[in-house]
């Protein structure tokens, strides 16, 4: 069991949540009656604070009677300072060890155990709040009277003598109606209690005690602490998005605690109810959890009609006159529903301009207005910028060569969308939009749809989802970096149709080819194709995509030593032959200027990565019916690129491929971690297969894969012992 400390610092926490969220009375209005005379104006509920200001005046609470201003009562919700005591331990520290056990009941879902890894100060909150009750039931009107569930609550909701009914939430929770108590619970059933806490045992005597944090205090550390990690305190009023970390006055506890601010109600109608009596057209929702109405995926929205029984109305009705939609003819569906395209929403009309009556509904011949509760949403408009570009592939096992799309450039994008003149991030439960390359006519102009080319050929070198460290990336859009081709690639043959990788190599070398260099530099940009609210958004910047180069080969004088059958080749990668390499993007200047990756000489890359630098050798080949792969590593740091490869037979295939290691969101290659970045490793160059090893009478040699080199003899030797220390 908790403590008494515990329980009565909760309740005050909860206390001072409370008085955060108070509202001073709930009224809903009845659909308005004949004008009569302004009645007084109601008394205004007392706050919390309020009640505490009453009972220091009366000596209830022990304290000063002239110190009760706000600040005044939040000292005293935060307590004097403690005197010989040890050290105050708040109630959410109390609550972390309480729960560490994993034996605590969950509050909020019976017959289940509190998770103990669930230990923020917002898991604290949350813990604390009574399980919800169930939905009460919401008054409607049929028949002139006001209904809840099946009872006529016998209460006319057209006021006499110009009087509106008010409905409230009485003292007792019930729904009250021109100040008569209907009997029917404003709320359902109130939720259990949360399990009790344990007694703690007595604290002994000890020095004065510090001052316990406060709420705020508490909330300003979980902001801070959180900053930037996976735990990031979350924007409680955009659910996908984390709190600004600067946000931490007093002011931004206060609005990150109120609720969203909700719109102002007209004539006592609450947007989206039926009313019945009235004919009612109201829109759909797209996503009920989010409360959103528009499609993504043509910006449309469907709106349902319904007859003055609250039943959907039948195929080939009418309604013309949408509020913000004047003049326009809609008609029902076979489900009773017509849709809204995107061009005939309203766009940044305010709520008063696109709320209330529409003027004319018509079903089974009858045309009356209906109910003053339609709303139209606006239309929602889309943009996309770069939240960074780096160089990248999806995995280190590029194995027998890389594939036609294995390297690429990265675009981490920013999908916003204008929501009532507001610009938002576009929900991560919705959908996931997809988008195509684009060329870039000039780079130097601005880039719109004037200064693009979107085609086929463009279209091709967008990836909008690869394998591996990107097989589900977020905000990732992927284009393919032209390939270099090696001499022996541009010049021989089709490798040889029985070497095998997952498939034959001449048809991936065949893909390769398509995307060759043309020796000019590549500009692209994406454009959103698809969960963009009817339109085509396009990146409005220029990214230079850029070519990659191949791998080195062997040194020439590699060998080959056999001890007791087994083979093993030997020798050097030619690492003073290492080409250009590209290994980040320069920051451009603007968001529309473009961005523009940064080419540096193989011996640059030496003097500047290589403590990084792991090469590698894979080789792989069929044993009978066993196909058998095997990397050899060669850590460059050693100051040299010697390398020994075991259990290499004839017909065997031999590459070569390079990465430069301790990369975690291009912490090496930047120079500085960034979030944006995906992927431990960066391949500068692309992994390439050269040799078949061969035998003829007991001689080895190396045949290049295309065939157009000589063959390459590997004299005898035996594998000094030091080769590659």
């Amino acid at each position: 069991m908790m403590n008494k400390k515990f329980v009565l610092q909760a309740t005050i926490l909860l206390l001072i949540v409370g008085w955060f969220f108070s509202c001073t009375q709930v009224d809903i209005y009845a659909p308005i009656g004949p004008k009569g005379e302004k009645g007084d104006k109601g008394d205004r509920g007392q706050s919390t604070y309020e009640l505490w200001k009453e009972k220091v005046a009366n000596g209830t609470i022990e304290w000063n009677k002239d110190e009760v201003s706000e600040s005044d009562f939040f000292r005293f919700l935060k307590g004097k300072d403690g005197k010989d005591g040890q050290d105050g331990v708040s109630a959410y520290e109390q609550w972390k060890e309480y729960i560490a056990s994993g034996d605590v009941d969950d509050p909020h879902n019976d017959g289940k155990k509190w998770d103990p890894k669930k230990n923020t100060v917002q898991d604290f909150w949350a813990f604390l709040m009574g399980r919800p009750g169930a939905d009460g039931k919401t008054p409607y009107i049929k028949d002139g009277n006001w209904w809840i569930g099946d009872t006529d609550l016998g209460v006319p909701a057209r006021g006499e003598d110009g009087h509106s009914p008010v409905i409230i939430i009485g003292e007792n929770g019930n729904w009250w109606i021109d100040g008569r108590d209907t009997g029917k619970p404003a709320r359902g059933p109130k939720g259990d209690q949360g399990p009790k806490g344990q007694d703690g045992q007595d604290g002994n005597d000890g020095n004065n005690g510090e001052n316990g944090k406060s709420a705020y205090e508490l909330w300003v550390d979980e902001v801070k602490n959180n900053c930037g990690k996976p735990t990031q305190v979350m924007d409680p009023h955009n659910p996908t998005q984390p709190w600004d970390c600067d946000r931490v006055s007093f002011n931004d506890f206060m609005d990150f605690l109120r609720g969203q601010k909700g719109e102002q109600g007209e004539d006592g109608v609450v947007p989206g109810t039926i009313i019945k009596g009235k004919y009612n057209v109201l829109p759909q929702y797209y996503n009920a959890t989010l409360g959103e109405y528009v499609d993504p995926s043509d910006g449309s929205v469907v709106f349902a009609v319904f007859d003055k029984e609250g039943a959907k109305a039948p195929a080939g009705s009418t309604v013309k006159g949408l509020p913000g939609i004047p003049g326009q003819t809609f008609t029902t569906d076979s489900k009773g529903e017509f849709r809204v395209t995107r061009d005939q929403l309203p766009e940044r009309l305010l709520v008063g301009q696109r709320r209330g009556i529409t003027d004319e509904v018509t079903i089974n011949g009858v045309m009356e207005p209906s109910a003053k509760n339609t709303i139209v949403p606006n239309r929602i408009n889309t943009r996309i910028t770069a939240n960074f570009v780096y160089l990248r592939q999806p995995t280190a096992a590029m194995g027998a060569g890389s594939y036609p799309i294995a390297h690429f450039t990265v675009i981490s994008y920013k999908y916003e969308r204008e929501v009532d003149g507001q610009w938002v991030a576009y929900p991560e439960l919705f959908p996931k939009p997809e988008f195509a390359a684009v060329f870039v006519n000039d780079p130097a102009s601005p880039v719109n749809e004037g200064n693009i080319t979107d085609s086929a050929e463009s279209q091709r070198w967008g990836i909008n989802k690869s394998y591996a460290d990107f097989n589900e990336a977020k905000n990732s859009f992927m284009i393919v970096r032209p390939v270099v081709l090696s001499d022996t690639e541009k010049n021989g043959n089709n490798p040889p149709t029985d070497i095998t990788d997952f498939g034959t190599y001449t048809k991936r070398f065949n893909e390769v080819k398509k995307y060759e260099w043309d020796n000019n530099d590549k500009y692209f940009s994406m454009k959103g194709t698809k969960f963009f609210y009817g339109q085509n958004p396009i990146l409005p910047q220029a990214i230079h995509v850029p070519e990659i180069y191949p791998m080195v080969e062997f040194k020439n004088d590699t060998k080959i030593d056999i001890v007791h059958g087994v083979t093993t080749i030997w020798g050097e990668l030619d690492m003073d032959k290492l080409p250009e390499a590209y290994i980040k993007y320069e920051m451009p200047a603007s968001e529309t200027a473009p961005w523009r990756p940064v080419k540096i000489t193989g011996q640059q890359l030496k003097a500047q990565f290589q403590q990084k630098v792991m090469a590698k050798i894979f080789t792989f080949g069929k044993t009978g019916a066993q196909l058998t792969q095997t990397y050899t590593d060669i850590p460059w740091k050693k100051g040299h690129a010697k390398f020994s490869t075991r259990s290499v037979y004839p017909k065997y295939v031999l590459s070569t491929m390079m990465y430069i290691e301790d990369d975690l969101k291009g912490k090496t290659t930047l120079g500085t971690p960034n979030d944006y970045v995906i992927g431990a490793i960066y391949a500068p160059y692309r992994a390439l297969p050269y040799y078949i090893l061969e035998e003829n009478s007991g001689n080895y040699h190396l045949k290049y894969i295309f065939g157009v080199k000589p063959d390459f003899p590997l004299p005898k030797q035996s594998l000094p012992v030091d080769w590659t220390n």
